[in-house]
């Protein structure tokens, strides 16, 4: 078995490659598609894996017997976009604008954000009657991300804190909890630990150890954590088994 750091550097590579020639199959294409699936179903999304999987190899949607949802298809194709960007800035430090970037990725095309008059890209709707709400989440956001870039890599317990953190601050109006998914990913990466995803199957568990996470209840989450790192890896090794 590979030393972890060999791995993640290897599977790091791999991405970046597939992503580069925007290849519709391989890890590239499963991450991509499990990613946007998983995560978006835990917020309601109801598009089956199958219609996913068929929007980003073919750019096409399968019907069903179910009405599909217009924002379903927004929120998919914006994962996609979004989770391309974050490849993109991979070694980037976590920032106010790297989150705000991923939060314009994920929502810029959505018909229901500029119905309601959104502003994709921003803490909170920007106007006088939330100017203030707005300054008081930005200096939250600022205080979590300067305590988190202390350090250039971080350990498990220090991605669950801040995650735990985020999700109580939640300082978009929407697809925040997308993002904060999706930045786990990334910084899992970047730290050279094992990537995961969140599975809507475990979506109980999961809330519940993040709601004991944000009182500082951190051990659960981290056991959801490993459990789910344990899921990515043995997923990989499949597609990689697959590949010889």
């Amino acid at each position: 078995m590979k030393m972890q750091k060999e791995w993640i550097e290897e599977l790091i590579q791999k991405l970046l490659n597939e992503q580069k020639i925007n290849q519709k199959e391989g890890i590239y294409a499963w991450m991509q598609i499990e990613a946007a699936y998983q995560s978006n179903k835990i917020e309601g999304n109801t598009l089956t894996r199958k219609q996913v999987a068929s929007i980003f190899t073919r750019g096409e949607i399968i019907p069903d017997d179910n009405t599909i949802r217009l924002i379903d298809i927004e929120e998919t194709t914006g994962h996609f976009v979004m989770f391309d960007e974050m490849l993109k800035t991979l070694n980037n430090s976590v920032s106010n604008n790297l989150l705000k970037k991923y939060h314009l990725c994920f929502r810029n095309s959505s018909s229901q954000d500029v119905r309601k008059g959104s502003y994709a890209g921003e803490y909170h709707k920007q106007n006088k009657q939330e100017e203030h709400e707005c300054q008081r989440v930005t200096q939250r956001m600022d205080d979590l991300i300067n305590t988190y870039n202390e350090r250039d890599t971080h350990s498990l317990e220090s991605l669950a804190r801040f995650h735990a953190a985020y999700e109580e601050i939640m300082p978009f109006q929407g697809g925040n909890s997308r993002i904060g998914r999706l930045l786990l990913i990334k910084e899992c990466l970047r730290s050279k630990q094992i990537p995961f995803i969140v599975h809507a199957a475990n979506q109980a568990t999961y809330k519940d150890a993040l709601k004991k996470a944000q009182d500082e209840q951190l051990d659960e989450l981290m056991d959801f954590f490993k459990k789910e790192q344990i899921n990515f890896e043995r997923e990989i090794e499949k597609i990689i088994s697959k590949e010889k």
